[in-house]
């Protein structure tokens, strides 16, 4: 399928995190496993490790470049195509009012979808892509409607994730 439209740029905005980060994560992870194992509750204890661990791997982890192209059947992420009948909304955020989280991606795309496990994807826009041209092409598909992240979304990326 030829894309209509592609770019390539990183799947999110990376910001490095020093030793002194990675060493308040310990801290307060094992905190919060001793006083889970303080209330004997084994299982809470174990999540708090792995969500620690799986913090500390996603904030060491760079991210990688990836190809987003949008076609006559959907809008595709590196290998994954998610079909238009998939998708049930899109928007076009500006991001430039907040250079100082994202000063590398100006605008993203947010998809709504039907998808229980990912109802929200975010794509990052290229600044040589011409958003009003995206714009004209994904509303022959798709329905254009104001969209917004969840707090809890807004909240990681305020953190540098």
């Amino acid at each position: 399928m030829n894309p209509i439209l592609e770019w390539k740029t990183m799947e999110y905005h990376h910001e490095p995190k020093s030793s002194d980060w990675f060493w308040a994560l310990g801290i307060i992870t094992i905190t919060l496993i001793v006083i889970a194992l303080m209330f004997n509750n084994i299982i809470f204890a174990i999540f708090i490790l792995v969500s620690g661990l799986a913090l500390a791997i996603h904030a060491w982890a760079k991210p990688e470049l990836m190809n987003y192209s949008v076609t006559e059947k959907g809008v595709a992420i590196g290998t994954n195509m998610h079909l238009y009948e998939s998708i049930t909304a899109f928007y076009i955020e500006d991001l430039k009012h907040i250079e100082h989280i994202h000063p590398a991606i100006k605008s993203k795309i947010l998809l709504k979808t039907n998808k229980s496990l990912f109802p929200l994807i975010s794509i990052p826009i290229s600044e040589k892509i011409d958003i009003k041209n995206l714009q004209s092409v994904l509303s022959k598909y798709i329905v254009e409607e104001k969209i917004t992240e969840t707090l809890s979304h807004k909240i990681m990326e305020r953190f540098g994730f």
